[in-house]
């Protein structure tokens, strides 16, 4: 194996694990304006019509859940969400 391949391989490795980690990233910001949006106290603040125009936009396009993806990444590549997926549709 010459290094060029080498290299090659960890390089995918490194962006197959950046690739998932965004990912997971973009799932919990989607479980924040879940669990943690109050839409009455969002009421209160002055930036109140933008906070709805977000809360609107990250309710309307959910991200895939990682819990669904397959058990191999998990093992792999340190995922924040080890556990299983709760909307995997299967």
């Amino acid at each position: 194996m010459s290094l060029a391949s080498l290299v090659f391989a960890l390089w995918t490795a490194r962006d197959i694990e950046a690739v998932l980690h965004v990912r997971d990233r973009a799932y919990e910001n989607y479980l924040d304006w879940v669990s943690r949006y109050d839409a009455t106290g969002a009421l209160l603040v002055p930036d109140a019509e933008f906070r709805e125009q977000m809360h609107a936009a990250a309710m309307a396009s959910p991200p895939p859940d990682p819990g669904c993806d397959p058990a191999w990444t998990k093992r792999i590549f340190e995922r924040i969400f080890p556990g299983p997926g709760q909307n995997c549709g299967g």
